[in-house]
């Protein structure tokens, strides 16, 4: 049996979603990696300056419905998930081509919202694509604990534990970074409540019922690497792909 052609990694912030889909894609080189938050996020850094930055600077020749669209996300992220019709002004198109091209996607940390779901999904049924839900199951208080130790670096997608860790990989001149959601607990409660525990069990539903996804859940309180060979050992019971 063949991998389906979508590969969803679901779960509330510090899940671990961005670590193991990078793992996934480091055995699916032929896969698109779309991850929804880094994706948001330097659409608003493309249009407005640096993300992190309190400071507006708009790009010289940026679109003006870029730079509206781009104002809308840099708020709607610090409060909560972003709108569906602002998310698919950014990422609809790379889903568009890839399935249409017949080309397998990880796609990382979608779903969010009611509405984002039932457009993913309807999308895939009307493709007649394969998907799959890896759901990274994380408790709160574990989500906590991660959120504010994790640190990230420029140019990489992947988030360490610590300053120390993350200064390890750091090039010269450059200096590992938070991001500003990540470092009071108040907010990472306040987004795991919008972005996971109050919709979850529908939004699975909705890709269940509308494109007969498979769902398999992980134990996300565990180690990163017990985590994947969780994951590996789903690929191989139900997809017989055997990683070596």
């Amino acid at each position: 049996m063949s991998l389906p052609q979508v590969i969803i990694l679901y779960g509330p912030p510090a899940a671990g979603k961005g670590t193991q889909a990078l793992k996934l894609k480091s055995l699916l080189a032929d896969y698109y990696h779309l991850d929804f938050g880094t994706e948001l996020r330097k659409f608003v850094t493309d249009n407005l300056g640096d993300y992190n930055s309190s400071e507006e600077s708009v790009v010289q020749d940026a679109v003006p419905q870029d730079v509206e669209v781009a104002r809308r996300l840099k708020e709607e992220i610090s409060k909560g998930p972003a709108r569906t019709e602002d998310l698919r002004y950014v990422v609809e198109k790379a889903i568009n081509d890839n399935i249409s091209a017949g080309k397998g996607m990880i796609i990382e940390g979608p779903g969010r919202l009611v509405e984002e779901a039932k457009w993913l999904s309807g999308f895939f049924a009307q493709k007649k694509v394969e998907v799959v839900i890896f759901h990274l199951h994380l408790d709160i208080d574990e989500a906590i604990k991660r959120a504010v130790s994790r640190y990230y670096i420029p140019g990489q997608k992947k988030p360490f534990k610590s300053y120390a860790e993350a200064q390890q990989h750091c090039k010269e001149g450059e200096q590992p970074f938070q991001r500003k959601d990540d470092t009071d607990s108040h907010s990472i409660k306040s987004r795991y409540k919008t972005l996971y525990s109050d919709h979850y069990a529908e939004i699975i539903s909705i890709y269940q019922l509308e494109a007969k996804a498979l769902v398999l859940t992980l134990n996300a309180d565990k180690s990163v690497e017990d985590v994947t060979k969780d994951l590996h050992s789903y690929l191989d019971r139900f997809f017989d792909f055997k990683v070596s």
